[in-house]
């Protein structure tokens, strides 16, 4: 099932409740993945008290989130992406289709943050308001859901999948990231 929830408004701006609000409602509609372009300042901790219930019920219930991270830095931590179950998602200055694997830390320490995950976000020309076409647009809110479409078809090959197989899957099956694909 296909379906799209607006939440933010003309200014990109967005009450926590209302995101929850919207996530609960693809959750009781049986969606399989819920895509979120964009991040919200996980150092407000209040936020969390908005994120974290719909998180967990989609973990709980199979569903697949998948969010853009902080365009500025990739280390600051947003809310739904600094969720560990979140598939946190980063833009690549690349020309590649491809999704990348973003784990940036040395073999003997872990990352300093939760994004794994890069896909093409940087430069692009996107359909827009109007049926007009713009060009130059960038953020990891449109490397996001490149990955969530690489998500859905893997998900239509093996329903069912459970979120943490499928994102260990899709680390597999991502191309290693390279510090010269740069990004926020």
């Amino acid at each position: 099932m296909l379906g799209s929830f607006r939440v933010l408004d003309d200014r990109n701006k967005c009450p926590p409740w209302m995101i929850q609000q919207a996530a609960m409602e693809a959750l009781d509609r049986g969606y399989d993945i819920i895509n979120c372009s964009f991040g919200l300042s996980a150092r407000k901790s209040t936020h969390v008290d908005h994120f974290k219930p719909w998180i967990d019920a989609a973990y709980r219930r199979g569903v697949h989130v998948v969010s853009a991270c902080n365009n500025t830095c990739f280390r600051w931590p947003e809310w739904p992406g600094a969720f560990p179950s979140v598939i946190a998602v980063n833009l690549a200055a690349t020309e590649s289709e491809d999704v990348f694997f973003r784990w940036d830390a040395k073999a003997d320490q872990p990352p300093g943050h939760l994004v794994e995950f890069a896909a093409r976000g940087t430069n692009l020309e996107l359909p827009w308001k109007g049926g007009r076409v713009v060009s130059g647009k960038s953020g990891s809110s449109f490397a996001a859901p490149h990955v969530a479409g690489l998500l859905a078809r893997l998900l239509s090959v093996h329903p069912g999948l459970k979120p943490p197989v499928a994102k260990a899957l899709l680390q597999e099956a991502a191309i290693p990231w390279e510090p010269g694909f740069g990004g926020g």
